[in-house]
């Protein structure tokens, strides 16, 4: 993540990940904009395209956070995804709120759904990636899941001859705020995006696609824990500090300027 630009108190955000895959690396980039003031979502500059992170949080949590329920954004569903508090603890030295939620939503982010439509094709290019074929569907059936293989037959019976499909993504993330400036020390995450089968009304998990599960290395929590550490002193400098320093030399200057005082001389 890097700041790209600020005017006034909007900074905009752009988060880049790679993922690298046996057969090439994948590059997906969102751009946000940011409250300098309390991190939250807020309206970017004339002119600048950026993406609705729907009130969910991206950068950081605002400064002393509560303990409340809050909403983290996830590019791939391009949602905001609830997490629940679930306890305060101490974590690399520092005092951090534990989030925890899970969510299944459709997949929207171009930049992921193309790519599976385009593998899903392979199987069927007829379809490509919004059907297949219910003939195809059935030689699947024997590599599924034993609890899932009950409910596809079941869809099947009543499903088109080109059976509809749709991607969702159910994602875990695990978070450890910092307590004081809202910082995310630890993240982990547990993504997995699944193809389904859609019948009339019933939607069905068909094949899992694939995985991705993520977690924050013990370098990057370091580092993050002495930033966030050297950042909170700084700011106590600041807050205590800088006032008192300011507040003494203005007393001294009005010495200087008693002492220093002429007299009125009258005619």
């Amino acid at each position: 993540m890097r700041v790209v630009q600020a005017e006034g108190d909007s900074a905009i955000l752009t988060s880049t990940a790679i993922t690298h895959l046996p057969s090439r690396d994948a590059t997906d980039v969102h751009t946000f904009a940011v409250s300098r003031v309390d991190f939250t979502q807020t309206t970017a500059p004339d002119g600048v395209p950026v993406e609705d992170q729907r009130g969910g949080m991206t950068m950081s949590f605002p400064k002393n956070p509560t303990t409340d329920d809050a909403l983290v954004y996830d590019s791939v569903t391009r949602t905001a995804q609830p997490v629940t508090y679930t306890g305060t603890t101490m974590f690399a030295g520092r005092e951090v709120h534990e989030f925890t939620g899970t969510t299944a939503a459709p997949i929207a982010d171009p930049a992921v759904l193309g790519p599976l439509k385009a593998g899903i094709a392979v199987l069927d290019p007829s379809g490509v990636g919004s059907t297949m074929q219910r003939e195809i569907v059935k030689t699947l059936i024997p590599a599924l899941p034993a609890d899932r293989i009950a409910a596809v037959e079941r869809a099947l019976e009543t499903a088109p001859d080109a059976v509809p499909l749709t991607y969702t993504s159910t994602n875990r993330m695990d978070l450890a705020i910092d307590s004081h400036l809202g910082a995310p020390v630890n993240f982990t995450q547990n993504q997995t995006t699944v193809l389904n089968i859609a019948s009339g009304d019933t939607t069905v998990p068909f094949l899992d696609l694939y995985q991705v599960r993520m977690e924050t290395s013990d370098a990057s929590i370091r580092m993050v824990a002495e930033k966030v550490a050297r950042a909170e002193r700084l700011l106590k400098i600041a807050g205590f500090w800088v006032p008192l320093v300011s507040a003494l030399s203005g007393a001294l200057l009005v010495v200087v300027a008693i002492v220093r005082r002429r007299p009125v001389h009258h005619g």
